[in-house]
């Protein structure tokens, strides 16, 4: 026995429905690839600026570090942490202190 074939126009619509959600998928995608080159770009931008301020806050450290080193060769100076051994204090703090003392 042999099988019935659809209509013309059933192959046809059935074809052209297929074509339409090949294309609403192809949509898709082009969206979605606009959203990750998006994204990426984000991305980039993100780790430039965050290599930025960690290059700034690893200069500004090194500049600390330097003026703790002043404040630790001057003649009697304030000490660097708190007797409790967990309060440390600003070079600020060290320097006016010592100014303070100062006969």
């Amino acid at each position: 026995m042999k099988t019935r074939t659809p209509a013309l126009s059933t192959q046809l619509n059935s074809a052209l429905t297929k074509v339409e959600l090949l294309t609403a998928e192809r949509d898709n995608l082009i969206h979605l690839r606009g959203e990750v080159a998006a994204l990426t770009k984000k991305l980039a931008d993100a780790e430039q600026t965050k290599n930025y301020y960690k290059e700034q806050n690893s200069g500004f450290n090194k500049e600390l570090n330097e003026i703790h080193s002043f404040l630790d060769a001057i003649p009697n100076p304030p000490t660097k942490t708190h007797s409790d051994g967990y309060t440390t204090f600003s070079a600020m703090t060290r320097l006016s202190v010592w100014l303070a003392n100062r006969p």
